[in-house]
């Protein structure tokens, strides 16, 4: 009798010291969610820079369409 509820209060201690060294190393319930936010803030670019680079985009010309093969091709068909 005395076996089954040593094996229990045992268990229930080790459980208990784990999650206490999870909380005391930051991984606790409440502090995910704050790590979770400031990853987030950290990837986020600036919105100062995202309108600089949307800015910088728009006085970019467009591209023009070269055919590089242009004067390799003749205009009569002539079958080769």
């Amino acid at each position: 009798m005395r076996r089954p509820i040593a094996i229990a209060v045992l268990a229930s201690l080790a459980l208990s010291a784990s999650v206490l060294a999870a909380q005391a190393q930051g991984m606790g319930p409440g502090t995910a969610r704050a790590q979770q936010q400031a990853r987030d803030a950290k990837n986020r670019p600036p919105k100062a820079d995202e309108d600089a680079y949307k800015n910088a985009l728009k006085s970019v010309p467009a591209p023009q369409k070269v055919d590089p093969w242009g004067n390799m091709r003749s205009d009569t068909k002539t079958g080769r």
